[in-house]
């Protein structure tokens, strides 16, 4: 029979919960980000100034703040998006997208839509799967670096800026 067991990190006012089937193996150190504060164990109710009503599952919060988690679901995200979108859609977004590389040197998913006239996707993170695929097939690189997004409906969230490999300057 497991229990829960709580565990306070004094520094980020949450408490942390361990399911286990006792307390001889508890967390000792606070996994969140690199605080590694040592862990008290919750012998009442947690309450007052320093807590801030958050209770984490100790797996959640290990995984909370762990970069290579965030980059793996935003991959799965992004092959997820670009799974379910249409075989043609993909076929004119890859058009757009190489449309858009021989007109400019340096491109963003922004531009492949307006420029490229990529039609609507059925989900707008679609575009970034078939970015990755116009990467792996020589027609862009990167990406370089990343910029505000034009699209008033993506509030000037980051976008990735990608380099042509196709792109040749007027003369």
């Amino acid at each position: 029979m497991t229990s829960v067991h709580q565990y306070v990190c004094s520094q980020h006012g949450v408490v942390i919960e361990y399911d286990a089937p006792g307390p001889k193996d508890p967390p000792r150190f606070c996994p969140i980000r690199a605080c590694k504060l040592p862990l008290k164990f919750a012998t009442a109710k947690v309450e007052g100034p320093a807590f801030d009503g958050t209770v984490v599952k100790l797996d959640d919060a290990r995984d909370r703040f762990n970069a290579a988690a965030a980059q793996r679901a935003a991959n799965e995200g992004i092959a997820r998006a670009d799974d379910h979108a249409p075989d043609g859609w993909k076929a004119e977004a890859d058009a757009a997208i190489e449309r858009t590389a021989a007109l400019m040197g340096e491109l963003t998913p922004d531009d492949v839509w307006e420029f490229g006239k990529c039609p609507d996707a059925p989900n707008n993170t679609a575009l970034g799967g078939r970015m990755r695929s116009a990467a792996a097939r020589g027609i862009i690189e990167g990406p370089i670096r990343q910029v505000r997004t034009r699209q008033k409906k993506s509030h000037g969230a980051p976008t990735n800026v990608w380099r042509s490999l196709i792109y040749k300057k007027p003369e």
